[in-house]
């Protein structure tokens, strides 16, 4: 849980960074994940005030396409916001870990900031009860899909491969979400410029 600060105090600092809150469609996807896209997105959207989500602070500039290096475990998610301190389970520098996916400690909006200037390739917070502000995207714009190939053994065996999103076929629950994404250096909606602090006010 935030301490000694509130969520406003958090979005201005979100703003000082030039930082959005996403859970992205991991890719590859995280250990233990058993949905795809958009099932994965979709489950968050409809249980917001239940889900315990693994989310990163990304900016304009990150690093969505190194093997090594990235600054998040996806292109395509739902940018959040937490609706209040409660919704802060655990902030962490770099990837937590599943084994620590329990946690719920309480956190400073010191510590959140340090999350995002001490990053180690990617950041992990945890949120619960949050807003779903709209869909992200940025390049390579990509999930992980599922596809059948030969087992070696004259049969099939699922496979991960990386898929293509195309926003213009998106799920209709998904499509009816604000898109947005990094451009010119700075936040955007798709078609559209916006204001930083539409998002955290």
């Amino acid at each position: 849980m935030l301490v000694n600060s509130t969520i406003a105090d958090l979005n201005a600092m979100l703003r000082s960074e030039n930082m959005v809150i996403v859970h992205f469609s991991g890719q590859p996807r995280g250990h233990g994940a058993k949905a795809f896209f958009p099932d994965d997105l979709l489950y968050a959207i409809r249980n917001r005030t239940t889900c315990r989500l693994a989310c990163s602070t990304v900016k304009p500039g990150d690093d969505f396409t190194s093997f090594q290096g990235r600054n998040a475990t996806g292109s395509v998610g739902i940018m959040i916001a937490p609706l209040h301190c409660a919704s802060l389970l655990d902030v962490w520098y770099k990837d937590r870990g599943s084994e620590h996916n329990r946690i719920v400690r309480d956190v400073t909006l010191s510590e959140c900031q340090g999350t995002i200037t001490g990053r180690v390739e990617y950041n992990e917070w945890a949120i619960t009860d949050y807003e779903v502000l709209g869909l992200f995207v940025v390049d390579p714009r990509q999930v992980d899909g599922v596809t059948m190939l030969p087992d070696g053994f004259g049969g099939l065996a699922p496979s991960t491969e990386p898929t293509d999103v195309d926003l213009a076929n998106l799920d209709p629950e998904l499509a009816r979400l604000p898109i947005f994404t990094f451009a010119n250096g700075g936040l955007a909606r798709i078609a559209a410029a916006i204001d930083h602090s539409a998002l955290y006010p």
